[in-house]
């Protein structure tokens, strides 16, 4: 139960099979089924598109998901993800978050994209079936709901992106799912 009348909502995202496959353009590398910005030959940013799910397993929308290195002061170089939900029957949900140290990019010998995605290598899997991606905050989850459309408008909350593996099959190939958790409530308001 969240706090002030808030609510907690889960949406899910099987691998493979929610992945939305994308074109590469001029300026981008094709890494799988996510496009890659690159320039000079170094990723600065990478971009995925997901079918959405409730909890119930029912298609509700499509997600994206960019993936991409910033600059923090007194931090330097971190990497950080945004999504945006879309739920056409009720709106959309933009949301930010610093992914944890563990999923830190790194090169990946499969594809030119920035890491974490989806469908990584079984190697990212030698610490646990389950990865915590948002970055750990004191007292919560550690993602911000930045805003939202139609009845997620005036909610503000945070939010919690976890990896669960299902499988790694003979090829190496991972299936597993996508879970994030969003706390949401009213924006309080302040008159002065």
């Amino acid at each position: 139960m969240v706090a002030d009348g808030g609510r907690e909502e889960r949406f899910v995202i099987q691998w493979p099979q929610d992945r939305v496959a994308l074109e590469a353009e001029s300026g981008m590398v094709q890494a799988g089924a996510a496009v890659a910005l690159a320039a000079n030959g170094v990723v600065s940013a990478s971009v995925e598109v997901f079918r959405l799910r409730d909890i119930a397993g029912n298609v509700v929308g499509l997600a994206s998901r960019s993936t991409s290195s910033r600059m923090l002061a007194g931090e330097g170089n971190v990497q950080g993800s945004d999504w945006i939900l879309l739920v056409p029957s009720r709106g959309a949900l933009f949301l930010t978050q610093r992914n944890g140290p563990d999923v830190a990019p790194r090169p990946h010998p499969a594809r030119a994209g920035l890491v974490p995605a989806a469908d990584d290598s079984a190697g990212f899997w030698s610490r646990g079936s389950r990865q915590r991606i948002t970055a750990a905050a004191t007292g919560g989850h550690g993602g911000r709901i930045l805003r939202g459309t139609d009845e997620f408008e005036g909610l503000q909350g945070s939010f919690e992106e976890t990896w669960d593996l299902e499988e790694i099959d003979a090829d190496g190939i991972t299936r597993g799912r996508i879970t994030l958790a969003t706390r949401l409530a009213a924006a309080l308001c302040c008159v002065s």
